[in-house]
């Protein structure tokens, strides 16, 4: 590969780095897991989370960190949730970091 060409490789490979993080989105509960999570955690949530914003995924967040401490039936409805994923930003960090490493690996004799 020509010196002219790898900025333009590295730029398409950061490209499809952050289009498969945007494609892989986190693990939410459905409807009917975020509505019993709500009705089983209320107050395991005001008590647990104070200023938190109710409903999102830093709530979830939120009341797996304090686990051990809530209701049974919080703890129940809690475990039939889909387990959270790694965020964009960790995706694409990731990603980015192993293009990097290969990139660098593969062309750190060229210099030669």
């Amino acid at each position: 590969m020509t010196w002219s060409c790898r900025p333009l490789v590295l730029k398409i490979a950061v490209f499809l780095a952050v289009l498969g993080a945007v494609v892989c989105q986190g693990q939410q509960p459905a409807k009917a897991q975020e509505a019993a999570i709500r009705a089983a955690c209320q107050e395991d949530f005001v008590a647990h989370c104070p200023g938190v914003k109710p409903g999102g995924s830093e709530a979830l967040a939120c009341l797996r960190r304090n686990a051990a401490e809530l209701t049974p039936a919080c703890q129940t409805a809690l475990s039939k949730a889909p387990t959270a994923r790694p965020s964009k930003r960790q995706i694409i960090e990731s990603r980015a970091r192993a293009l990097w490493y290969r990139y660098r690996h593969r062309h750190d004799n060229d210099d030669d």
